[in-house]
């Protein structure tokens, strides 16, 4: 019996080529996890503000007066995004004219995020429609919600993927808004 097992799976392996553990890390390039870059790229988006105007609007554009820049991928249809949304609310009432704050949506329909945007209180931070995931590839966002704290050199001083769960990791995150 226990030959028999052994002779069943070296056939299968010679058919069937390496085991999946010899193949476990292997991605297509294009989905391969890449670190984060350490300059924010230059990508075009569409944001919106809380009056309802609207302006295309650079990831490398200087922030006002020097600042930070934080930035919160996300989408609508995400529970953890929606849930970490009062954090990221709060965080940007906290460095209001310190820092400047921008929600990139990740949703496919820009009219889903209009409506998400009007139906929520969004007046310290302008949203930025990412349909096509320029910002997501540039900034090799492989998941949401991933906050990124960009310095006025345009260096990425932050890149946290995943909901805000740890007292921790608030601070690690104020303490790179504060930092220059």
């Amino acid at each position: 019996m226990k030959f028999s097992l052994s002779l069943l799976s070296l056939l299968f392996l010679v058919a069937w080529g390496q085991p999946a553990s010899a193949n476990a890390n292997h991605y297509p390039s294009a989905l391969a996890p890449q670190p984060p870059p350490t300059v924010a790229p230059c990508i075009n988006l569409k944001q919106m503000h809380a009056d309802g105007s609207e302006a295309v609007k650079s990831t490398c554009e200087p922030s006002r007066a020097g600042q930070n820049m934080v930035f919160d991928f996300f989408a609508t249809w995400c529970h953890y995004c929606v849930s970490d949304l009062p954090k990221f609310r709060a965080l940007a009432d906290e460095f209001k004219g310190k820092a400047e704050f921008r929600l990139i949506g990740e949703d496919e329909k820009e009219q889903v995020l209009r409506d998400f945007f009007k139906k929520n209180d969004f007046t310290n931070f302008a949203v930025a429609f990412d349909g096509k995931g320029d910002a997501m590839d540039g900034f090799h966002v492989r998941g949401t919600p991933t906050i990124i704290v960009i310095g006025p050199d345009k260096k990425i001083k932050l890149f946290h993927l995943g909901t805000i769960e740890t007292p921790e990791e608030l601070a690690a995150i104020r303490a790179a808004i504060v930092s220059q």
